[in-house]
């Protein structure tokens, strides 16, 4: 299987199941959020944070994780399928926290490790730089969806405005021409209808996501509360 083969301590067959895994997350993250998980767990944050991984291994995991968050709104899915998620691990942020560690890390320069850890360190940086790349286009691809809809609003809010103006024109001249020949009938404005909010038009929203990370962390300090002191829980 692919976790079987994630464990395999031959170079090509360990970079096989990585390139097999990405394609994985690239097309089927909406169908197998379990699966995936396990493989981020058990494979790619084990290796990292394992100190019998071999330099090469680390160095293939981190390029592999640098092609999947190439991909902004992948990026953004592993971290609301997971670290947003309550009964999930913070897959995104340990692997972050892991790839910030290996980018900081100095080796002794006179050893044998250096000439090895330091492509590796170079890749770890590059891999920052990508997810903080994919955020910011993330971030403006947000913005302007957001001003396309509050555009489309306004202009939605401006025809309905001009077919009011229009109605109740039309209606002053059919009150006024029926006045003359009956004062006695009354006429009812038309009133327009109420517009949907934002969110209800499939804006993404990402105070919310904020919202569900904040909850998580609020549970998880419970949780840790109690299993120091029930009463503090």
């Amino acid at each position: 299987s692919l976790l079987t083969n994630g464990l395999s301590p031959v170079p090509r067959v360990f970079q096989a199941t990585l390139s097999i895994f990405s394609i994985l997350v690239a097309k089927f993250k909406d169908y197998l959020k379990n699966e995936i998980g396990l493989f981020f767990t058990n494979i790619i944050i084990d290796t990292l944070e394992k100190p019998s991984s071999t330099p090469l291994q680390r160095w293939l995991v981190i390029q592999v994780l640098e092609v999947i968050f190439k991909n902004p709104q992948t990026l953004v899915d592993i971290f609301l399928n997971y670290d947003c998620d309550i009964k999930e691990k913070n897959i995104f942020e340990s692997m972050i926290n892991l790839i910030s560690g290996i980018a900081k890390a100095i080796p002794p320069p006179e050893s044998t490790a250096a000439a090895q850890e330091t492509p590796m360190r170079r890749e770890a940086l590059q891999c920052l730089v990508t997810v903080m790349q994919s955020l910011a286009d993330w971030s403006k691809e947000i913005a302007l969806q957001q001003q396309q809809a509050a555009q489309q609003q306004a202009a939605q809010d401006s025809e309905k405005n001009s077919e009011t103006d229009v109605s109740s024109s039309n209606t002053n001249v059919a009150a006024s021409t029926l006045a003359e020949s009956a004062p006695a009938v009354s006429v009812v404005p038309t009133v327009a209808s109420p517009v949907a909010p934002e969110s209800a038009r499939g804006v993404r929203r990402p105070d919310q996501f904020e919202l569900q990370k904040h909850l998580k962390l609020a549970l998880q300090h419970g949780m840790d509360l109690f299993s120091v002191k029930a009463k503090k829980g």
